[in-house]
Formats: structure tokens, sequence, C-alpha cells
């Protein structure tokens, strides 16, 4: 506890202007403290931190602190670390005047920093490379690696926009949902209380004989006055059930589906903790794939139940622009490849290079993304993976086709529905929450197209969609 409060004091020092001297003192305090106590993990911090305090003015010592820390067993099992560490080594070598270190270190923390998905370290070693090629006046390569630091930027923007939009829309739809299904409540109470009313009237007039033509009309009216209620009364009761059906799941995912990978990560992260010296280096490496395979699934698991949240309530925006199929593709199979597990297929991509859709990037990126996911998920080792593709009609007709374990008849119907409870692991057990196909579905018909599969128990799956291939033009009938 002390190693981390020397630590944290060091930091907090190297943040205020001219207190460099207190931020080393506190820092290798933190060492010491940590050298009688075997606090491995604080030490290593230390050794950073102290690297991070010398980073710009001294780069001679920020080197040997860094290199004291990547000397350290532990240092090679935190990801984000080693990303931070290697890319500072190599701005420091800048400084140094070693550009070829320099150069092979930045690739390197680039590597790790594109694994951890670790946008800030990947933009930071793109700039220094900028560093590098200014100084070798590497015109080209200057406007390349500057190139990846805009994209990234806007990356790093988007996504922490996004994020706190979907987090906002979340807690706004939650609240939006049960203050109108209490409403829908209280309007069915007064309106049975109503139609009680009117009941109690009706009787009374068949016993007054002397107005008896009055109290007629008056039941008709009142009558056909009821049947608009109750009309109106089973449209939203209807509402009701349909809100409570889309809250209910939005819950169940949230609960299950969303709880049990975290469940599964911090079960490792406690056996991990409570047994690290009993594992063989092998476990450990199995151990830290499987932490790795864990939260990809939590993250493809919220980014579809945020996407169909914000759907669900009408809050995407469609752009659509002109699409080269193929060159689309091929960017989100390296993607998908990338985070696939290890898990190998054939991928074959047959789409023609002429091939263009008009459609909306980002969800057509999603609806290749779901596709070629669950192609992977459900085809084993070894099996293949076809996209092609042609023109009919003023559309564009886009296919996915596996040799997986196919799906049964009688599930097929259901696969995009909301209401459907259909779920299958994958070939290696790989779970899902059931909402990618649905999110398809509601993207494609959005931007004017139509989706579809073909699928047999054993065989594989052939899921198909059509979109526009140029501005102005709609998809007008069913692919085959």
């Amino acid at each position: 506890m002390v190693t981390y409060q020397y630590n944290n004091l060091g930091n907090v020092y190297n943040s205020i202007p001219g207190k460099t001297d207190s931020a080393v003192y506190y820092l290798k305090k933190a060492i010491k403290v940590s050298e009688k106590g075997s606090k491995f993990g604080s030490k290593l911090s230390a050794y950073i931190n102290l690297g991070n305090v010398y980073f710009e003015k001294e780069p001679e010592k920020a080197l040997a602190w860094y290199t004291k820390a990547r000397e350290m067993p532990l240092f090679e099992q935190g990801l984000y670390q080693k990303a931070g560490v290697i890319i500072n080594m190599g701005g420091v070598n800048i400084d140094l005047g070693n550009l070829d270190t320099a150069k092979s270190l930045l690739y390197n923390g680039i590597r790790y920093a594109r694994r951890g998905g670790y946008l800030n370290f990947e933009r930071n070693a793109y700039e220094s490379l900028i560093r590098i090629d200014s100084i070798r006046e590497n015109i080209d390569s200057a406007m390349a690696h500057f190139n990846k630091v805009r994209q990234l930027s806007d990356s790093i923007k988007n996504e922490n926009i996004r994020n706190r939009v979907s987090e906002l829309e979340i807690e706004y739809e939650t609240e939006k949902m049960e203050a109108e299904n209490e409403q829908l409540k209280k309007e069915n109470r007064l309106n049975q209380q109503l139609i009680q009313k009117q009941n109690y009237i009706v009787i009374i007039s068949i016993s007054a004989s002397l107005i008896l033509i009055l109290f007629i009309i008056w039941i008709y009216i009142s009558n056909r006055r009821v049947k608009r209620l109750n009309q109106q009364l089973e449209e939203q009761n209807q509402e009701l059930e349909k809100l409570n059906n889309t809250k209910d799941k939005f819950f169940s995912i949230v609960a299950h589906d969303l709880k049990s990978p975290f469940n599964t990560l911090i079960g490792f992260l406690e056996e991990l903790h409570d047994n690290y010296d009993e594992f063989t280096d092998e476990e450990k490496r199995k151990i830290i794939k499987d932490l790795k395979t864990s939260s990809e699934n939590a993250y493809k698991m919220l980014v579809n139940l945020l996407d169909w949240a914000r759907s669900q309530r009408g809050k995407i925006e469609i752009k659509p622009r002109e699409i080269k199929v193929r060159n689309f593709v091929n960017e989100e199979l390296a993607y998908v490849k990338e985070r696939a597990g290890g898990k190998t297929q054939d991928f074959r991509n047959e789409i023609p290079e002429t091939l263009s859709v008009y459609a909306d990037p980002t969800m057509t990126s999603t609806v290749l993304a779901n596709l070629i996911n669950n192609a992977i998920k459900f085809t084993p080792r070894g099996g293949s993976i076809i996209l092609s593709g042609s023109r009919n009609n003023g559309n564009a007709q886009i296919l996915v086709k596996d040799t997986g374990t196919g799906i049964p008849p009688e599930k097929q119907q259901n696969l995009f529905d909301p209401g459907s409870e259909f779920r299958q692991q994958g070939t290696e057990d790989e779970k899902g929450t059931g909402l990618g196909l649905i999110i398809c579905k509601e993207f494609i018909n959005k931007m004017n197209g139509n989706i579809g599969v073909r699928s047999k128990p054993g065989e594989g799956s052939t899921f198909y969609f059509t979109l526009p291939a140029e501005k102005g033009k709609s998809d007008s009938q069913k692919v085959t």
C-alpha cells in the first residue's frame, strides 16, 4: 500500500512545474520499499514513472529507467505498459540521435498498441516517426505518417463522443421506457373506470321507460365511444407489451450475456492473482489468451447492444455514399481476421472489382463484420468463408458463404426476429447475444435493402443482402 502511495505522490509532483526533484525522491522511495516487500508491480511502475519524469529534459536518464523497467520479467505481461514504454523509448532515442533504433522501437510499439487497441499510444508513435522523417527529410514517409496521425486522432475523438452519447442515450431511453409504462398503466386504470361508469349508466337508462328512445340513442352513442376506447386501450396495451418486451430483452442481455464474460474475466484474474507462482509459463499464456478472448467477446456484445438500443429509438443517422465493395470487404476481412482468436479458415474475396453500392459506410461495415464473425464462429478450423457479389436491376447483391455447421430449417425463419430466443454456440463454444443478425436486418432495411439466409445442417450457410447500386435507386424486389 505504501509503495502505491509513493508512486502516486511522485506522479503528482511530476505534474507540478518545478517539482521534479520531489517526484524523483518519492519514486525512488517506492523502489526501495518495493524491494523490501517484493512488490514487483510497484517497482515496475516506479521505473516507468521515473522514465516519464526525465522524458522531455534528460533523455539519457529516461532511457536508463525505461531499460530497467523493460528488463523486469513482469514487464512482458502488461500489454498496455509494454506499448507505452517501448514507444517512449523510441521518442527518447530520437533525442539521442539513434534514429534507426528509435524507428525499430516505434514500429514494435505500434504493433503492441494495435493488439491492445490503444489508439493514443499508436498516434504518439506515428508522431515520433514524423520527427524521424523530418530529420531525414523523407517527405513521402512523413506525409504517410501524418495521415495515420490524423486518422487516429479522428478515431479517438469519434470513439470518445460515441461512448458518451451511447451512455447518455441508454440512460435516457431506460428512464423514458419506465415513464411511458407508468403513464400507460394510469391511462388503463382511467379507461377501466370510465367503462364501468358507462355500463352503469346504460343499466339505469334501460329501466327508465318514459325516456326509452332517448336512452337508446344515448346507449348507441355510448357504445360506439366504448368501442373506440376499447380499441385505443388495446392499441395501448400492445404498445405497452412491445415496450416491456424491448425493456425485458435489454435487461436480460445486460444481466446475463454481458455479465457472463465479465464473470469469466474476474474468475481468470482471481485465479492468476491467487496462484500466480503455481502456473507454468504455458498455463499463464493460456490464461492471458482466454482473458483476451473474453474481453473481445464482451466488447463485441457491448457494441451490438449499444447499436441495437440506438436503432430502436431511431437515433442513427444514415449518411450514404458510393462504396467500392471489394476494397471495403478486404478492409473488413483484415480487421475481423486479426481478432478471430487464432481460428484459421480459408477466406476468399470473389467480389468483382467494379461492383459498388450507395450506402452508409458505418452501417455496411457493421453488417459485414457481423456476418463474417458469424461465419468464423460456426465454421471449424480449415473450413472456407467465401464472399461474392453481383449486380441486378439497379441493386447489388452480396453473399457471405461458409462451410460451417449450418442452421436447422425451423430456426432460420426466426433468425432476424427481435423476439426470437434462438442462440447457438460456435464450433469452439463461442457465445453471442443474438443481436447481431437483428441489427443487420434493421440496418439493411434502413438502407433500402433486403437480407436473407440459405442453410442446411452440416453443409454450411449463405447469408445474402442487397443494397442500392447507385444514388436514387432502391431495392424493389426480394433477393433469391
